[in-house]
């Protein structure tokens, strides 16, 4: 029987282009198709604003600069070119992490031809539908209040722009992480048996089939959401029925995941690792070894940008301090005394800001009550532990960068509105014989 042609035969990279240019056109005409995004000239501009930085991006790093782009010459430009040859040879073969995506733009590159311009779009297209989740979850917090400023400082950030603009897959794992979140929490409202059910676990899914990590944290994910409540004390009747939908379907994840693991597919050796030192009795020592081996191993390969700092399990004390550093180290190198050049001063500038918001969402938490205040905690604890999980396997800020993107939402979201009444409060006070606007957020976001 004679194989059939591939697709790609009769495509080439002006066909692809074409391609590429009929999704630009389908995003910044995507307010037609979304309430979200054309509720008021606001947000509108605000969204064209951001997707013409993302264009604006995408093009000088494909036709003008040539992939030389800071963060577009090294995996952004081998994903592509991965995908090309994939595309190419039809090398299909289900691999979890960078091969999942690989093989996903390789299957568009297939059909459509091998365009960068192409590959560079479907980011933005998955940017776009980022900023359509951003403001549903916004309105499932009440938040419409400074939702514009929220919107602004969550899309415009410069990595944001940069990393968004690109063949790197964080546009996908944030779209699908944002995704999870505004679909487990309005799983969890609804309080009973809904479709919400099935497209949360299937978005938490997808979100980990891109990375080998993220799929671990994936699950563990799907396991808050089915335990974590919601709703107020008198609606907790409701609530058991979804713990005990949570007694069927978290196991069933978990051995499909365990068998998953023992398979032979290539790529998926560091779930093997992990799943199998975890449920090993006795082998929690070597997981923390693994854990350690892999941080040194990084760290002998990274670069300037690299912070050097170890996990050290000599005793329980500097197990306690070195990993409080590296979280620390994560979080907000490069400081101070590490600043050397342009990029450093633009992560330790954007270090800066993180711990603001930080800052101001607690302080958003603090004042919140009720649902609100219930579902600010989940996004925490959704923060935290991701951050942490990045912060475990991270030992440069060039890298730690690329994660915080995934993280970034949350802070936008819970402290942009705070911080933006704090400077209309100084900004009032500085201006003698007028009245301060300033109200309460508890209520209002």
């Amino acid at each position: 029987m004679r194989h059939l042609v591939s697709p790609l035969k009769y495509q080439n990279d002006e066909f692809g282009l074409l391609i590429a240019l009929c999704i630009l056109v389908v995003i910044f005409i995507l307010p037609v198709f979304s309430k979200a995004l054309r509720q008021n000239m606001e947000i509108l501009i605000v969204f064209w604003v951001l997707v013409g930085l993302h264009q604006i991006t995408a093009f000088l790093n494909a036709y003008i600069f040539k992939h030389t782009l800071i963060g577009a010459h090294y995996d952004a430009y081998t994903f592509h070119l991965v995908a090309q040859r994939t595309a190419i040879n039809e090398e299909w073969v289900f691999k979890i992490g960078g091969f999942f995506y690989t093989e996903f733009l390789g299957a568009i590159y297939r059909w459509f031809g091998t365009s960068h311009f192409l590959g560079e779009q479907l980011s933005i297209l998955a940017f776009a539908f980022s900023c359509i989740v951003f403001i549903k979850i916004q309105d499932q917090l009440g938040m419409v209040r400074y939702r514009i400023y929220s919107l602004l400082a969550f899309g415009a950030l410069p990595t944001m722009i940069i990393v968004g603009s690109i063949t790197l897959r964080e546009s996908y794992q944030l779209l699908f992480f944002m995704l999870s979140v505004h679909l487990g929490i309005a799983m969890q409202l609804k309080g009973r048996l809904n479709i919400y059910y099935i497209l949360f676990v299937l978005s938490a899914l997808t979100m980990g089939c891109l990375h080998n990590v993220l799929i671990i944290y994936s699950i563990l994910m799907i396991v808050l959401f089915f335990v974590w409540n919601l709703r107020p004390y008198t609606y907790s009747w409701r609530i058991k029925k979804i713990h005990l939908l949570a007694v069927v379907v978290i196991p069933v994840l978990l051995a499909c995941v365990m068998v998953f693991s023992e398979t032979s597919v290539p790529g998926n050796s560091r779930i093997s690792s992990l799943i199998g030192l975890g449920s090993t009795p006795g082998h929690a020592d070597d997981l923390w070894d693994l854990t350690v081996g892999f941080r040194g191993s990084s760290m002998l390969q990274e670069g300037r940008a690299s912070y050097g700092v170890i996990l050290d399990n000599s005793s329980l004390f500097t197990t306690i301090y070195s990993s409080l550093k590296m979280y620390m180290y994560y979080l907000f190198a490069p400081f101070p005394w590490q600043v050397m050049n342009i990029v450093d001063i633009y992560a330790a500038c954007e270090s800066f800001m993180r711990m603001t918001l930080i800052w101001f969402s607690l302080k958003h938490w603090h004042n919140a009550y009720g649902v609100n205040k219930r579902t600010i905690s989940l996004l925490f604890i959704l923060y935290f532990s991701m951050t942490i999980m990045w912060a475990t396997g991270t030992t440069n800020y060039g890298t730690a960068i690329r994660h915080h993107m995934l993280t970034w939402w949350i802070l936008a979201l819970l402290g942009i509105p705070f911080l933006i009444e704090k400077i209309h409060c100084i900004w009032s006070a500085w201006l003698p014989g007028r009245r301060s606007k300033s109200l309460n957020l508890a209520g209002k976001v």
